[in-house]
C-alpha cells in the first residue's frame, strides 16, 4: 500500500500555525522557519503541503475572509422585493460589526500592505469586491440615488466598519455595535412608495 494522502490533514494545521506567527510577529515576521516552528514540521513539509512562503500567506488570506465573502456574495445579490432587499440590509450590516477571531489577522495583512505590493493587490481586491456588493444592495435599497452617491455611501460604509474593527482590537466595543449598526443603515435609505410603484 502507498502512503495516506496527508494533505487535507496538514494544510489546515500549516494555516494555522501561520495565524499564530502572523499574530505574534505580524505578516513581515511570519517567516517559514517561524511558521515550521509553530506548526510543528519542517519547512520542507511546509512547501511541500502548501507551498513558498507567499503560498502560505495567500492559503491563510483566503481561509480568513473566504467564508466572510461568500455570505457577502449572497446577502448582497438580493435585489426585490424591498421587504427581501431590507432583510438582506439587516444580515449585512449585523455582519459588519461583530468582532471575529481572526480580526487581528485581517489587520495585520493591512498594515503589511502599507509596504508589500503584492499583499496590498489581494487586500485590495478583497475590499473592492465587498465595497462593489455593498453598492449594489444600496441601489437596490433606494433605485433613483445617484450612482456617485451610491459609490460615496458605500465607501463610508467600509470606511465605517474598518474603523470599528481597529478600534475593537484596543477596546472591544460591545454594546456599541449596535449604535454602530443603527448609524450604518441611514446609508441604506429605503425605497419611497412612488419608487417602488414605478418600479412596478
Amino acid at each position: 500500500m502507498g502512503r495516506r494522502d496527508l494533505s487535507d490533514e496538514r494544510r489546515p494545521q500549516i494555516v494555522a500555525a501561520a495565524k499564530r506567527a502572523i499574530t505574534k510577529y505580524g505578516v513581515d515576521g511570519a517567516t517559514q522557519e517561524r511558521i515550521a516552528e509553530e506548526a510543528g514540521m519542517s519547512r520542507a513539509l511546509i512547501r511541500h503541503y502548501l507551498g513558498n512562503r507567499d503560498a502560505v500567506l495567500d492559503a491563510v488570506w483566503d481561509e480568513t475572509v473566504g467564508e466572510y465573502l461568500v455570505a457577502v456574495d449572497e446577502t448582497t445579490s438580493v435585489t426585490e422585493p424591498p421587504a427581501e432587499v431590507e432583510r438582506a440590509v439587516g444580515r449585512f450590516l449585523e455582519s459588519s460589526f461583530v468582532y471575529q477571531e481572526d480580526d487581528a489577522i485581517i489587520l495585520a495583512f493591512l498594515h503589511e500592505s502599507r509596504k508589500n505590493e503584492r499583499i496590498r493587490a489581494r487586500t485590495h481586491a478583497t475590499y473592492a469586491r465587498v465595497e462593489d456588493n455593498v453598492a449594489r444592495l444600496i441601489r437596490a435599497a433606494s433605485p433613483t440615488i445617484a450612482d456617485a452617491e451610491v459609490a460615496t455611501r458605500a465607501h463610508a460604509l467600509m470606511a465605517l466598519s474598518m474603523g470599528a474593527l481597529m478600534l475593537d482590537l484596543l477596546n472591544p466595543r460591545g454594546a456599541r455595535a449596535d449604535r454602530l449598526t443603527g448609524l450604518a443603515s441611514s446609508l441604506f435609505p429605503r425605497a419611497t412608495a412612488s419608487e417602488t410603484a414605478t418600479e412596478g
